[in-house]
């Protein structure tokens, strides 16, 4: 049987649509990918523009990238784009993306670099500087924004003087003079970097104008009486015309005084303070003190007498000089006190004995105890009244004090005979009693 050309045909060209066997289907793998920045430089902490992949061939339809990208950057595995925001400074790097597709895939490279935040806000807490040749200098400390990771300077710093390269301090001691000039620091990191200006110049010592040698040079006191042991007060100096740059003093001090005959930095006058605390008794003696600058001298004379430590005790004394007790009724402590111009006792002791009852501590002197009753062949007894010596003692000297105690003995009853005593004076108002030995209770 004979089939008609046209529908051979038609049959054909739906095979083939059918079959999708054309260059186009959906089948073919993915080809030809690219970044729109393949080769990519970054700032750490600064979102980043999309990157956005194209390719050709088949359809991609997911991506994967290896090594991770830096930390802060990620792929979106459907579409491929990169986006993000950097967190941490990364050296340049190649990573691999790949596209998916239903027929295969197909790979590219990305280069990325992600650089630190340049150096901001550049600048030196000391911006223009005149130090002194031969002075050491205070540290100049810098400041800035973001992270530095060297310093440099241009022209070179005066001679002495140095920059640290990792931390930018200046420092040193200035060897020659320099006339002001101009320094340009620049602090550097992956970023870039920052510039601040220094002005720097080195003086000679600065001396002072000398209106003449020194005169009418006086010390207050100028008659001193110390102590062996305590320390002086300082006896300073004043004088006119050119300060002085050094004292000298003959004969020498007494044993630890001793007199500032010096300047104390380079550059300052000398002071001539006399100070210290003298270690030895010295009489009375005269010292001719010398103060001398370059145009001359003046003097100035002053009498030192040094005398021996007091080392015994003064004004012994008892809060109840003359303390009147009864019998067998404990006692206020009798304390004793010193002066304070004299030695602090080491001991004391009586003499004679205190009363049956009552004792003296040895180190502190204090009188305490209930005094026993004093036999007496009087009846009522009366009371019993003595002075005892206390004695306050050190090592190489010694007080004395008096101490007069007076005992009662016990209260005596007498017969009432009714008497009525008229009052002399209102209620409220303060007596003093003539003491008669005897005690009178009304029973």
């Amino acid at each position: 049987m004979r089939v008609p050309l046209g529908i051979v045909l038609t049959f054909t060209a739906l095979t083939a649509f059918v079959c999708g066997c054309g260059n186009n289907g959906s089948g073919n793998a993915p080809s030809s990918l690219s970044y729109s920045a393949g080769t990519a430089v970054f700032t750490k902490g600064v979102a980043i523009a999309p990157d956005n992949p194209t390719s050709s061939g088949g359809t991609a339809t997911s991506y994967s990238v290896s090594p991770a990208l830096p930390a802060g950057l990620s792929l979106n595995s459907g579409t491929g784009i990169v986006s993000g925001t950097p967190s941490t400074v990364t050296a340049q790097a190649s990573y691999t993306v790949t596209a998916y597709g239903a027929g295969g895939s197909t790979t590219t490279i990305l280069s990325i670099t992600v650089n630190d935040q340049p150096p901001s806000a550049f600048s030196y807490a000391i911006g223009s500087a005149a130090y002194t040749i031969g002075m050491p200098i205070t540290a100049n400390d810098p400041t800035n924004s973001g992270s530095v990771i060297s310093y440099s300077v241009s022209p070179a710093i005066p001679a002495g003087l140095s920059l640290s390269t990792t931390t930018g301090i200046i420092s040193g001691d200035p060897t020659a003079l320099t006339a002001a000039a101009n320094y340009t620091v620049t602090a550097t990191n992956s970023g870039g970097s920052a510039t601040a200006t220094l002005n720097i110049a080195v003086n000679a010592v600065s001396v002072p104008t000398n209106p003449g040698a020194p005169a009418g040079l006086v010390y207050s006191p100028g008659n001193a009486v110390y102590t062996v042991g305590v320390p002086i007060p300082e006896n300073v100096p004043t004088s006119t015309g050119g300060a002085p740059l050094s004292y000298s003093v003959s004969p020498a001090l007494p044993a630890g005084l001793r007199m500032s005959v010096l300047p104390v930095a380079f550059g300052d006058a000398a002071t001539g303070i006399i100070s210290g605390t003298p270690t030895a008794a010295t009489a009375t003696a005269t010292y001719t003190v010398t103060a001398v600058d370059a145009a001359g001298s003046t003097t100035a004379t002053l009498a030192i007498t040094v005398n021996a430590a007091d080392t015994s005790p003064a004004g012994l004394a008892y809060s109840a000089p003359a303390p009147v007790f009864a019998v067998e009724v404990p006692i206020t402590p009798d304390v004793p006190s010193t002066s304070a111009t004299g030695a602090t006792p080491t001991s004391y002791s009586v003499s004679p004995d205190l009363p049956a009852g009552l004792s003296l501590n040895s180190v502190s002197g204090v009188v305490t105890g209930a005094p026993s009753a004093v036999p007496s062949t009087i009846v009522p007894p009366p009371p019993s009244t003595a002075t005892y010596t206390v004695t306050a003692s050190t090592l190489t000297g010694s007080t004395t004090a008096p101490l007069t105690i007076t005992i009662y003995n016990a209260p005596q009853a007498v017969p009432n005979m009714s008497q009525s005593l008229t009052p002399l004076a209102a209620t409220g108002s303060s007596f003093q009693f003539l003491d008669t030995g005897m005690v009178i209770s009304d029973t």
